[in-house]
């Protein structure tokens, strides 16, 4: 893992990648984030030996708090790379999985989204797109993969309203595949 990278890739497990998100204080995904997601994504397609990938978040508070939108502005191509990326995540041929703990909020939201399978933490998870609540639009996927796990309703009353949702609300709406008790959510994705 270079010194600057975002996130740590393990390759311990033949034919899994687990991929740890790391930018403290609050995981914030900045331009340097999404850049290094495309190349995960150029690797994906490349290996075929790749079966399955977890996303995980180094900080049990925050899984991905939401994009650093000064920085992004400074970098506006960035954010055709973000919807290029969650495009090709979603399409790829491995396994993708969400382990959530913690905060994942806006492009956090989206970016579990796009992953095949989302799994959160009882105690420790809150979801949302805050976007709404700031004057902006969730651009990069929410608007198109919420619908069609929570239904239209759903979907609109987490856009709009702006508001944090907790594990079980989020499992009881669709929106991830089950909530554990936080002691058995790694036991469970391993």
């Amino acid at each position: 893992m270079r010194d600057d990278s975002q996130f740590n890739v393990d390759h311990s497990y033949p034919g899994l990648w687990t991929i740890t998100f790391n930018n403290p204080p609050i995981n914030m995904f900045v331009p340097a984030t999404i850049v290094e997601l495309t190349a995960v994504a150029a690797d994906l397609e490349t290996d075929s030996s790749v079966k399955a990938i977890v996303f995980e978040s180094a900080n049990p508070d925050f899984f991905i708090a939401h994009l650093d939108v000064s920085k992004a502005a400074e970098q506006p191509e960035v954010l055709d790379l973000w919807r290029e990326f969650v495009l090709r995540l979603s399409f790829a041929p491995v396994v993708s999985i969400a382990k959530i703990r913690g905060r994942t909020r806006g492009i956090g939201n989206e970016f579990v989204l796009a992953c095949d399978m989302r799994f959160a933490s009882r105690q420790n998870a809150l979801i949302g797109n805050p976007e709404v609540g700031v004057g902006l639009i969730p651009g990069g996927g929410a608007l198109e993969w919420l619908p069609r796990l929570v239904g239209r309703s759903r979907a609109l009353e987490i856009v709009l309203s702006a508001d944090d949702f907790d594990g079980d609300i989020a499992e009881r709406y669709g929106w991830v595949n089950r909530t554990l008790d936080d002691d058995e959510l790694d036991a469970f994705v391993e």
